[in-house]
C-alpha cells in the first residue's frame, strides 16, 4: 500500500470516529434535555390541576371534569386524583399510540425516555383534600428525538462525504505532481524532453525545479548536437543556392547505385544544362541569377519524382542531374521530355506564372523556409528529422506562384536548355556512365529539340519475368543452391573486426558453364516482391552458422527489414540459433537503414532475441535518418556502418569530414561503434582514421588483406 493511500485511509478512519462520537454525544444530550422537559411539563400540569380542583371545593364531579379536560389534551400519559386516604377518585391513563407519533421500537430501546411524575396537593380551605399526579407523555418527545436524530445523522453523513471527497481530492492533488515527475524521468530515458509545472507543495517544488533544470540542460545538449549535424549536413550535401543535393552527394548516390550489390540491376540518368549561364549572370547579376536558378530547381522538382533512391541534384553552376534507379527506357524518355518542357516554360515565362502542369505547391509548415518543396528521399531526411533547414539557408525565390523572369529584367535570348538521358547497369564505373551522358549532352546542344539519348552501356543484365523468378527462387531454395561470399571489416590499424557474409545464388539451370554467381542485388528484388526474402535470410544465417562450426571467427549476416514483418521469421530464427548456442557469440546481424524506420517495433523484438543468444546487432547504409539513433541506442545497437555516399568525398571535402566527425561523436556518445562503408582508397582510409572512425570496409580493405 502506498504512503498516500495509507495517509488517506488513516484520515478517513479518524474522520468516521469523530463523526460517530459527535452523533452519539448529540443524541445523549438531546435525550437528557427532553427528559427534563417532560418532568417540568408534568409538574406544571399537576400544579395547575391541583389549583383548579381546590378552587371548586369538594366536588367530585367537577374534579373528574377537570382531569378529563387535562388528559384529553393528548400530552399526558397519566392523570390521577387521590383523596387524603390514598384512594383514587379520578384516574385517566393512555395506552394507545397517538396519530403521527410512530417511532421504531428499536430506537425506543436504544434511546429510552423516562418521564418522572409531577405531583401537587389539593386543599379544601386549610385542610388537605387530596393529591394530583401527572405523568407527561413521551410519544411526542420520541418523535422529536427521532426526527432530530435523522436530521443530525444526515448532516453528519453529508459532512463526512464532503470531508472524504476533500481528502480524496487532496491526495490526488499531491499524487499528480509526483506522477508528473516520474513521467518526466521516464520521458528523458526515452529521448523526450519536456518540463513540468512546479507544484505548490513546498517539499515537491524544489525536486520539480531540479528535474526541470536537468531536462533543460540535457535537451539543450542534444539540440546543440542536432543543430551542428544539421548545419554540417547542409554544408556537405546541399547546394547553397538551390538547396538541392550537391555534386558530392550525387556522385556518392551514383556510386551506390552502380555497386554490384545494389538492389536495382539498372536505372536511368538525366543531365540538364542551362546554356550560356555566364551570359545570363552578366545580364541579370549574381543575386537575380541565383533566384532564377532556385526557381529552376523548384520547377524540376515538380516534374521529377524524388521518392526512394531517386535524387535530383545540382552538379555545378549550369548543370542539373537526376538519378532514377530502376527506370525503364520509355519512362526515362518521358521524364526527360517533361523536364525539358518545364525548364523551357520557365525560360519563356516573362512576368507571368508557370503553366499549371509544371507548378509545384509551395511548402507549408516546417518546410516552408526551404522555398523548394520536398527534397529527395534520403537527402531531406536528415534535416527533417531534427528541424527544417538551418536559418538563412533558404533560397530567395519569391514566396508565391513561380514566375521565371518576373522582376528579373527582360529574358536573354541566348539562354537555352539541353537535356541528355541514358541508362546504366549495375557494376559499371561512375566515370563511364558520366562520360556517355556528357557525350549525349554535347549531341543535345546541336540537336533541334535539345534532347539526346546516350549510347547503350553494352552490358545486358539478367531479366526474367516474375513467374520465372518465382520458379527459379523456389528451386534454389529447395535445392539449397546458395553460398556466402565474405568481405572483411577492419579496424583502422588493419586488424580484423569481422567478415560480412553476402548471400550468392548459383546460376540458373541451363546456364553456360563458368557462369558467375548471382549477387543479392540480382535476385533479392524478386525475392522481396514474391515474398521469399525471409527464406533467403534464414538460409544465409544457416550457412553462416555451419561455417562457424568449422571455423569460429566473427561473421556478420545481412537481414532484410522486410523479413521482420513475417510473424514466423523471428520464431524460426530463434529456433535456428538455439541449435547452435556455441556459434552465436561469433555472429552479428545487420539491417539496412532503408525501410528500417517503419519496422522499428519489430526490430525491438529482434534485438531482444539476439541479446538472449549473445549475438550483436548492427545497421548498415546509415546516414540519412540520424533521428533514429536514440531509438537504436535503446535497442542496444552495437555498431553502425556509415553509407558510402558520405565516404566518397572525405578526402577532398572539408564539409564531409566535419559531417562524418559529428556522426562518429554522436554515435560514440550513445555507446555505438561507427564503421565506414565502400572505402575505395588508402587516402580515404587515412582520412577516416583521422576522424576517429572505428572500422572500415570496401575495396581498399579487401586489397589490403589480400596483398
Amino acid at each position: 500500500m502506498s504512503l498516500l493511500r495509507r495517509l488517506w485511509l488513516s484520515v478517513v478512519l479518524a474522520m468516521l470516529a469523530v463523526l460517530l462520537a459527535t452523533w452519539a454525544v448529540s443524541i445523549a444530550t438531546s435525550r437528557l434535555y427532553l427528559q427534563q422537559q417532560l418532568l417540568a411539563q408534568g409538574a406544571d400540569a399537576a400544579v395547575s390541576l391541583a389549583m383548579s380542583i381546590s378552587q371548586r371545593g369538594d366536588d367530585p364531579a367537577m374534579a373528574e371534569t377537570l382531569v378529563n379536560a387535562l388528559f384529553d389534551s393528548g400530552h399526558f400519559q397519566q392523570v390521577r386524583y387521590t383523596d387524603v386516604r390514598g384512594q383514587v377518585v379520578v384516574e385517566r391513563q393512555r395506552t394507545a399510540t397517538l396519530p403521527g407519533t410512530t417511532v421504531p421500537d428499536w430506537f425506543k430501546a436504544v434511546v429510552p425516555l423516562q418521564a418522572a411524575p409531577g405531583e401537587a396537593l389539593v386543599s379544601n380551605g386549610w385542610q388537605q383534600a387530596g393529591r394530583v399526579t401527572v405523568v407527561a407523555s413521551t410519544q411526542y418527545a420520541y418523535v422529536a428525538l427521532w426526527r432530530g436524530t435523522l436530521l443530525l445523522g444526515g448532516l453528519l453523513a453529508l459532512t463526512g462525504l464532503l470531508w472524504g471527497l476533500g481528502i480524496t481530492a487532496l491526495v490526488r492533488w499531491l499524487r499528480r505532481p509526483l506522477k508528473h515527475m516520474a513521467d518526466q524521468a521516464d520521458a528523458v530515458g526515452n529521448g523526450h524532453f519536456h518540463t513540468i509545472e512546479e507544484p505548490r507543495v513546498v517539499e515537491l517544488r524544489s525536486m520539480a525545479h531540479a528535474l526541470n533544470r536537468m531536462v533543460a540542460r540535457v535537451h539543450a545538449m542534444f539540440a546543440e548536437q542536432a543543430a551542428q549535424i544539421r548545419r554540417l549536413h547542409g554544408e556537405a550535401t546541399r547546394d547553397p543556392v538551390t538547396q538541392l543535393p550537391n555534386r558530392e552527394f550525387f556522385v556518392g548516390a551514383l556510386r551506390n547505385a552502380l555497386d554490384p550489390d545494389a538492389d536495382d540491376p539498372a536505372g536511368g540518368l538525366l543531365l540538364l544544362r542551362v546554356g550560356n549561364l555566364a551570359s545570363l549572370n552578366r545580364q541579370l547579376g549574381r543575386e537575380r541569377t541565383d533566384r532564377w536558378l532556385a526557381a529552376m530547381a523548384k520547377v524540376l522538382a515538380g516534374v521529377l519524382p524524388t521518392e526512394g533512391d531517386h535524387v535530383l541534384a545540382r552538379l555545378n553552376g549550369a548543370d542539373f542531374a537526376y538519378l532514377c534507379p530502376g527506370a525503364e527506357p520509355a519512362r526515362l524518355a518521358d521524364l526527360a521530355a517533361r523536364a525539358h518542357a518545364a525548364a523551357l516554360s520557365l525560360l519563356e515565362a516573362q512576368g507571368t506564372e508557370l503553366p499549371g502542369g509544371f507548378g509545384m505547391p509551395l511548402p507549408q509548415g516546417d518546410a516552408a523556409n526551404t522555398d523548394l518543396g520536398a527534397l529527395p528521399s534520403g537527402f531531406a531526411t536528415l534535416a527533417t528529422d531534427f528541424s527544417p533547414l538551418p536559418e538563412g539557408a533558404a533560397a530567395s525565390a519569391p514566396a508565391g506562384p513561380v514566375s521565371g523572369w518576373a522582376d528579373l529584367a527582360p529574358r536573354p535570348q541566348a539562354a537555352r536548355i539541353d537535356v541528355a538521358h541514358g541508362h546504366w547497369h549495375r557494376g559499371e564505373r561512375p566515370g563511364e556512365v558520366m562520360a556517355r551522358l556528357d557525350a549525349a549532352l554535347m549531341s543535345a546542344e546541336g540537336a533541334v529539340q535539345g534532347i539526346a539519348e546516350a549510347s547503350s552501356p553494352g552490358s545486358p543484365s539478367l531479366a526474367v519475368g516474375e513467374s520465372a523468378w518465382d520458379a527459379l527462387l523456389q528451386q534454389a531454395l529447395q535445392e539449397q543452391r546458395f553460398t556466402l561470399v565474405f568481405y572483411p571489416v577492419c579496424q583502422t590499424d588493419g586488424s580484423l573486426i569481422h567478415h560480412e557474409a553476402m548471400l550468392r545464388m548459383a546460376p540458373p539451370p541451363g546456364a553456360p558453364p563458368g557462369s558467375p554467381l548471382l549477387s543479392a542485388g540480382q535476385f533479392m528484388p524478386a525475392a522481396l516482391r514474391l515474398g521469399w526474402v525471409q527464406e533467403c535470410d534464414l538460409i544465409a544465417t544457416r550457412l553462416a552458422l555451419d561455417g562457424l562450426q568449422r571455423t569460429p571467427a566473427p561473421v556478420a549476416v545481412n537481414l532484410s527489414p522486410r523479413s521482420l514483418v513475417d510473424p514466423s521469421f523471428l520464431p524460426r530464427l530463434d529456433a535456428l540459433l538455439r541449435e547452435h548456442p556455441a556459434q552465436c557469440q561469433w555472429l552479428s546481424f545487420e539491417l539496412s537503414e532503408r525501410g528500417l524506420e517503419e519496422h522499428v517495433d519489430a526490430l525491438a523484438l529482434l534485438a531482444q532475441l539476439l541479446a538472449r543468444h549473445g549475438c550483436r546487432l548492427g545497421v548498415e547504409h546509415f546516414g540519412r535518418q540520424l533521428a533514429l539513433l536514440p531509438r537504436l541506442h535503446e535497442l542496444q545497437l552495437h555498431y553502425l556502418k556509415i553509407d558510402g555516399s558520405f565516404v566518397a568525398s572525405v578526402e577532398g571535402s572539408e564539409s564531409y569530414r566535419r559531417l562524418l566527425r559529428a556522426m562518429v561523436e554522436v554515435a560514440r556518445g550513445l555507446g555505438v561503434e561507427a564503421y565506414a562503408e565502400q572505402v575505395s582508397s588508402h587516402g580515404q582510409w587515412r582520412a577516416l582514421a583521422a576522424l576517429g572512425i572505428g572500422g572500415v570496409t570496401g575495396p581498399a580493405v579487401t586489397r589490403y588483406l589480400n596483398r
